[in-house]
């Protein structure tokens, strides 16, 4: 006697409900399980937004053996619940406006895409720093569009996002938020940098041309006399004795002046030529070399610059430059590395305005004056 078994009702197993109590929600973008062995199922889908939906799926699960069948409803729940990926930007810097102390910035725009959503909305925030004090001087909301891109698959879900120009940002490094919406209300957001500077040059303005007069030595150089210089005189001038009032829109400034070489033949004066190359400071003799040089110290761009007798009755040019300072009173550097600055040059007529000096004696009968 053979003994059959008949299949029941519990001999069918129905898939979970992906509902976040008997199994987890699936996210989007993934196929859904499914049974190849059964009929294939009807469903019904529920949408909430373009990301999130519930399918109810009536599953048949009849066996052809002893006439039992069964069926059930599956519930499948789907959710987006990530934010779109935005391609951030890299950190910024840029110069300030020709007339202003600040820069008005055209926003970077940026691609945006979602895995399973349509981009809803975009925008963002600037978060004004102050340079000197690094305190935060304002926040600066930036509003965005949606547009497309040339070359943009359009069955791709991404897009680009613009946000046109920024509010005049002061000097100073600020932080740029942009955020993204999709249409399941998921955000994400990027941060970057903007670095404002001021590289545009000050104003340089001088005297064009300046008359200096000689002084009386200096027995601490080593400019010594020389034929028609008895006493050796020279005289220090500030840089901003050829100032004629240089100024920069938004920073101070430094001032500096320089010696000038002939234009023609690029070499200095016979008289600058032939200071000493060795020492500036008594003993100007021996051979233990002093820095700066009296001839280096001639030619050195400095706060102030030396002439000397020997230029008396000449002209010779200086060259006034005017520095940038940032907040921390430092030179600004430019883009290629170099100090921001500007420059003009002067002609300084030298003379010699010292009153001699007059030595009365008597010797044999004779009066001296010298």
């Amino acid at each position: 006697m053979i003994d059959f078994f008949l299949p029941t009702l519990t001999d069918v197993t129905f898939p979970p409900d992906y509902d976040n109590v008997d199994a987890p929600a699936l996210p989007c973008g993934i196929g859904y399980p499914t049974r190849k062995r059964w009929r294939t199922p009807v469903f019904k889908v529920s949408r909430t937004c373009d990301g999130t939906y519930k399918i109810l799926r009536n599953w048949d699960g009849s066996r052809l053996v002893c006439r039992h069948s069964s069926s059930d409803q599956q519930i499948i729940k789907v959710l987006d619940d990530a934010g779109p990926s935005i391609s951030c930007p890299a950190n910024l810097t840029v110069s300030t406006d020709p007339f202003t102390c600040c820069a008005q910035i055209n926003l970077p725009d940026v691609i945006i895409s979602d895995n399973c959503s349509r981009i809803n909305n975009i925008g963002g925030m600037i978060i004004g720093i102050d340079p000197s004090t690094l305190d935060t001087i304002g926040m600066f909301p930036i509003g965005g569009s949606l547009t497309t891109f040339p070359g943009n698959n359009l069955w791709n879900p991404d897009t680009l996002g613009a946000f046109g120009f920024s509010p005049c940002l002061p000097l100073g490094t600020h932080t740029v938020l942009y955020t993204a919406e999709d249409d399941c209300g998921n955000t994400s957001t990027c941060t970057f940098r903007i670095t404002v500077r001021d590289f545009i040059p000050p104003v340089a303005a001088c005297d064009e041309f300046t008359i200096v007069s000689i002084g009386l030595d200096d027995p601490f150089d080593c400019y010594e006399p020389a034929d028609g210089c008895d006493g050796a005189g020279v005289t220090w001038v500030k840089a901003s004795t050829f100032d004629d009032g240089s100024y920069d829109n938004c920073n101070n400034i430094k001032l500096t002046i320089k010696r000038l070489p002939d234009m023609v033949t690029g070499n200095y004066s016979q008289c600058i030529q032939d200071l000493n190359s060795i020492n500036n400071h008594p003993d100007c003799d021996d051979f233990f070399p002093d820095f700066p040089n009296e001839f280096e110290r001639a030619i050195t761009e400095g706060d102030s610059i030396k002439f000397y007798c020997c230029e008396v009755g000449t002209s010779q040019m200086v060259l006034l430059t005017v520095y940038q300072l940032d907040a921390f009173g430092n030179f600004t550097i430019g883009p290629d590395g170099s100090p921001v600055s500007n420059s003009c040059m002067v002609e300084v007529e030298v003379q010699d305005k010292i009153k001699p000096v007059c030595i009365t004696g008597q010797r044999n009968g004779i009066v001296r004056i010298v």
